[in-house]
């Protein structure tokens, strides 16, 4: 292997190096709340059966994920227009992508609140009746999942992924905090409370990472020109 081979592949590693810790602490968040609820069975919180029934309500959650993928093409053409300078036209295609996925998810989780129960009574063949506001709630969260998974790409556009980084840290310190509090609170119900906080604030703080170095990329193309 030749020395400018094995430079450029250190490169590469360095580059998807945050990708791969930002996944890893994703995850993590993700199964985090099943990991509470098993430590909270074997202390006799929780009632035999919850995380049979966390599982079933969760499953939307990773449904929801499945929107951005209709969107990849978008992503395509935004990343274009980036590469272009066409910082007008790359603004305006995130309103329009935000605004499609904030009314698709307040669409979704409203129909989760008046049909989700018994479609998923039927798919799971449990009566799952009391957990309306909760299946509510973690669609909710999976739009909010969604949203900030898109914030990521748009960041993958700029190349400024790494800055992720650091929300992804706070947000599996947050989940620590938050969800066996919550939990022996307010039970299950707690898991989808503490679930919905640490999404929104997944959203709003890659939001907020990604307005910074949107600015600072502009104003730096601007000094330029």
């Amino acid at each position: 292997i030749s020395y400018a081979t094995f430079k450029q592949s250190i490169s590469i590693m360095k580059t998807c190096l945050p990708l791969f810790v930002n996944g890893f602490l994703l995850v993590y968040v993700l199964n985090y709340p099943k990991q509470v609820i098993d430590k909270l069975l074997v202390e006799g919180v929780l009632r035999e059966g919850a995380q049979r029934d966390f599982s079933i309500l969760f499953m939307p959650v990773f449904f929801m994920s499945l929107f951005v993928l209709a969107l990849r093409p978008l992503i395509t053409d935004l990343a274009k227009q980036w590469s272009e300078k066409r910082f007008h036209t790359f603004n305006a295609m995130i309103r329009k992508i935000l605004l499609l996925l904030m009314i698709l998810g307040l669409v979704v989780s409203i129909l989760a609140y008046l049909i989700g129960i018994p479609i998923l009574n039927i798919i799971s063949g449990i009566d799952l009746s009391n957990y309306s506001l909760l299946l509510t709630i973690l669609v909710l969260s999976g739009f909010l999942y969604s949203i900030a998974s898109v914030i990521g790409d748009f960041l993958i556009i700029l190349r400024k992924q790494v800055y992720l980084l650091y929300v992804y840290v706070a947000m599996a310190l947050l989940t620590n905090l938050l969800t066996p509090l919550a939990m022996r609170e307010f039970g299950l119900f707690g898991a989808g409370l503490s679930f919905v906080m640490v999404m929104l604030f997944y959203t709003v703080a890659s939001w907020i990472v990604f307005v910074i170095m949107r600015r600072k990329e502009i104003q730096k193309y601007e000094s330029v020109e």
